[in-house]
């Protein structure tokens, strides 16, 4: 099973996870395009992505 879809990552500066598109939209989790195995992988990706999301909002 694996989880996908979503606003492709393409579009989402990884250093920040702000849009490319809209400036000042910050993205985390399963909203994005990362696919990869359930279980443990996801929520990996769910919490990093929210922390550095959160941060650098709070920070711009």
């Amino acid at each position: 099973m694996v989880t996908g879809g979503g606003v492709s990552i393409k579009e989402i500066d990884p250093h920040t996870m702000e849009s490319k598109i809209v400036k000042g939209l910050y993205f985390a989790g399963e909203v994005m395009d990362g696919a990869a195995p359930s279980g443990g992988y996801n929520l990996q990706q769910a919490f990093s992505t929210g922390y550095l999301a959160g941060d650098k909002a709070a920070n711009a």
